[in-house]
């Protein structure tokens, strides 16, 4: 399907390169998916983040494109290493390596595009906790000059018991003021929203899709909200102007806020 141009989302819109757009129109994108929107400036613009999406609505180029960019065309080219032997740039920490897998051969593709189809496996390392505790420990890789700290899918990696070997990897970079750090989650526990006070500069910015959602639907339905924070618990309190807004709110809200520390009351309104 082709996107209009009035679409604020198109490739063409964003600071990516002619190469990486047309690789993306390559595999059929035209247009960045709205997470990838939200946060691809700030990426850029080299600040930390903390991104909060479902599975599947496009995390992982959202942190995969302006990575690339930055290593190839933006502020960091001029303190990108080449040759062999350098440090990495670029470390990724996913809970399964199914995912690695994916992520890194997303690195592959796109990075092909921009001339380092040979170099990106030095460049960027992709890999379970477990599997980078474990070549740190054996002195295989060097901190000294890495850029870029991604944490996807975090709250996994908590479900799967990887708290300890994560914090020992974040906390082996000695000079995190040269290191920019991206945490994406479905959910925020409180260990995930730990792990982005300690590891991310206080500057951070977030980037919620899921809230994006919620307030659209609210925006259609509702006259009224209320949000309130009772002991780390977020508490949404709606009222419906009909039964049937009521119901419908019911309904929708549980596929969005499935974490346990938020609780969300629908009252109506006759």
């Amino acid at each position: 399907m082709k996107v209009k141009e009035e679409n604020p989302n198109v490739a063409a819109n964003f600071k990516i390169s002619e190469p990486l757009r047309n690789k993306l129109r390559e595999n059929g994108i035209e247009a960045l998916f709205l997470i990838q929107a939200m946060t691809f400036d700030t990426i850029l613009d080299g600040t930390d983040l903390v991104g909060r999406a479902r599975t599947g609505q496009g995390k992982t180029l959202a942190f995969v494109l302006p990575i690339l960019e930055s290593l190839t065309n933006g502020a960091l080219k001029t303190y990108r290493k080449t040759g062999y032997g350098r440090s990495l740039s670029v470390l990724v920490l996913l809970p399964t390596k199914e995912l690695s897998t994916q992520v890194a051969s997303d690195f592959k593709v796109y990075g092909g595009s921009l001339g380092l189809i040979r170099s990106v496996c030095m460049d960027i390392v992709v890999g379970t906790p477990g599997r980078i505790k474990d070549h740190i420990e054996r002195g295989n890789v060097d901190f000294s000059s890495i850029k870029f700290r991604v944490l996807d899918e975090a709250d996994e990696m908590l479900r799967m018991g990887f708290v300890e070997d994560v914090e020992y990897i974040l906390g082996k970079v000695e000079d995190t003021k040269k290191v920019q750090t991206l945490l994406f989650s479905a959910t925020l526990p409180i260990w995930v929203k730990q792990i982005a006070t300690r590891f991310l500069k206080p500057d951070k910015k977030t980037a919620d899709l899921v809230v994006y959602y919620l307030k659209s639907v609210f925006n259609c339905c509702t006259n009224k909200l209320i949000v309130s924070k009772i002991s780390g618990i977020l508490e949404i309190t709606i009222s419906a102007c009909r039964y049937t807004e009521c119901t419908l709110l019911n309904k929708i809200l549980p596929l969005f806020y499935f974490s346990c520390y938020i609780s969300i009351f629908v009252s109506q309104i006759d």
